[in-house]
């Protein structure tokens, strides 16, 4: 479901315009982040797709006490519609809109989305369809827009295979489990700058890239196994902000504000390098990123 956090933060209608819209910016921000690290670092990944930059939203998704505010604020209803659209995508340059309420993705009629888990597994679903797989054709859609139906035509652009998820939720964590980058509001509202969101997103993009999960799950989660998958991905990280064009130097300044702050939870139990520790490695590998 889109909201936990938005039904503890909104006790009346009136008072859900806030968060909604704050949850939507930040649902673009991250898409955009995790659009450039991507198609940027795209030679550096073995499983790529054509990303077309979109991300998809419905109203069921949508806790019951705010969707009478998603549907006036976004103009939702149970087809799915475009959520957001990065700037520079294949979508953008194709004229697809936020709002534009999707109808067919290639071959494949799109339906309505039912309750529950049943229609977030389907949102993923259609979502995995328009990253069709790298080399593949032009992918064609479909959308209603002010009552009309259009055909649009998007050649994808080449990127590594990561999708991202925000999370509604207070708590201080971001994961990725070999397909899907997760992060939190939290941990969004956390950064300071599109550079710091990058890094978060670009250490756990590198999970992915170098199949940690997987790797993990054969070795087992012993802390030193953990560690040294921590390690790698930070070391990654830096060469994808580098390459998406973002700035080394913020993962550092990040976590020296951000690993004191979180030092007595889940990162200080052995898995990651103590604060100290990190903030060097970061700064070492930002400097070699520069050379």
């Amino acid at each position: 479901m889109r909201s936990l956090l938005i039904v503890l933060l909104c006790a009346s209608p009136a008072a859900a315009q806030g968060p909604l819209a704050e949850l939507r910016a930040a649902d673009a921000r991250v898409a955009a982040i995790n659009w450039q690290l991507a198609t940027r670092n795209a030679g550096m990944c073995s499983r790529r797709v054509q990303s077309l930059g979109i991300r998809l939203d419905a109203l069921p998704l949508y806790a019951a006490n705010v969707r009478e505010e998603a549907m006036a604020l976004f103009g939702l209803g149970f087809q799915p519609s475009i959520m957001v659209v990065v700037p520079g995508s294949a979508a953008a340059k194709s004229g697809a809109a936020v709002g534009d309420v999707l109808l067919r993705i290639n071959d494949a009629e799109v339906t309505r989305i039912a309750e529950g888990k049943t229609g977030a597994d389907a949102m993923v679903r259609l979502e995995q369809l328009l990253d069709a797989p790298d080399g593949a054709s032009a992918a064609s859609i479909d959308v209603l827009r002010t009552g009309k139906r259009i055909a649009i035509s998007i050649t994808g652009d080449g990127a590594c295979a990561s999708r991202i998820e925000l999370l509604p939720s207070a708590k201080l964590n971001a994961r990725a489990d070999g397909e899907t980058v997760r992060i939190t509001t939290a941990v969004v509202n956390e950064t300071r700058n599109e550079s710091e969101l990058a890094f978060v997103i670009a250490h756990e993009m590198a999970h992915n890239i170098l199949e940690h999960p997987a790797k993990l799950k054969a070795l087992g989660k012993r802390t030193k196994h953990v560690r040294a998958t921590e390690i790698e991905a930070d070391k990654m990280a830096i060469r994808l902000m580098r390459g998406a064009g973002y700035d080394p130097l913020a993962a550092a300044r990040f976590w020296e504000r951000f690993g004191k702050k979180t030092g007595f939870g889940i990162f200080s139990d052995g898995t990651h390098l103590r604060t100290k520790a990190r903030v060097e490695l970061l700064e070492q590998e930002a400097a070699k990123a520069a050379q």
